[in-house]
């Protein structure tokens, strides 16, 4: 069986882009099946705004892009908020679930970061999935760049090609290489990591 998928509209940042404090659209660019903000379904083209949680029940996801660099793909039986959309830092703030995020080049001084219960992962330039349950971080998998867990400057990094699960690095399993590859090609349903 073949769920829906629809897809494909593109959003630019605002005029200035120099500017820390302007504030970046996030725009729905692709649905599978119902997710929804405040129990509103949303559709392509829909924008979601600043504080707006998102929920994905089990057969639904939907395709973020923030400004014109961060692709976010928040996958099935998800719950995450969209805490700060300023070009100086986007923040999301996961509850339960899995987010895949696509980060190209962000200029200095920007950045984005996952906030789960007692961690944060934060990068300028990476392909990576951070899966968290009420009670935090269970694993950071990265296909290219590198983030950084935590606020203090001797946090642990992972590196593309690794996973981080608990305190052991492994290498980057295939699901989840499959899954971020095909949010890179522009094609976020072709593989679906499972929550």
């Amino acid at each position: 069986m073949r769920l829906p998928v629809l897809a494909v509209l593109l959003a630019s940042c605002a005029p200035d882009e120099r500017d820390p404090s302007r504030r970046l659209t996030a725009n729905v660019v692709g649905v599978l099946g119902r997710p929804a903000v405040y129990d509103e379904t949303l559709l392509v083209g829909a924008m979601v705004a600043e504080a707006g949680t998102i929920r994905t029940p089990t057969r639904s996801a939907v395709h973020l892009k923030i400004g014109s660099r961060i692709d976010v793909v928040v996958d099935l039986g998800t719950r995450a908020r969209l805490a700060s959309l300023r070009a100086g830092g986007v923040r999301l703030v996961l509850s339960d679930g899995s987010l895949r995020v696509a980060v190209k080049s962000l200029p200095p001084g920007e950045s984005i970061s996952v906030e789960v219960a007692g961690g944060r992962v934060g990068t300028r330039d990476a392909v990576f999935r951070v899966t968290a349950r009420d009670d935090g971080i269970r694993s950071v998998s990265v296909l290219s760049g590198e983030v950084a867990l935590g606020p203090s400057p001797d946090a642990p990094i992972v590196l593309a090609g690794e996973t981080l699960r608990g305190a052991a690095k492994e290498p980057i399993d295939e699901t989840d290489a499959r899954a971020l590859a095909a949010l890179v090609a522009g094609r976020p349903w072709v593989a679906r990591p499972q929550p």
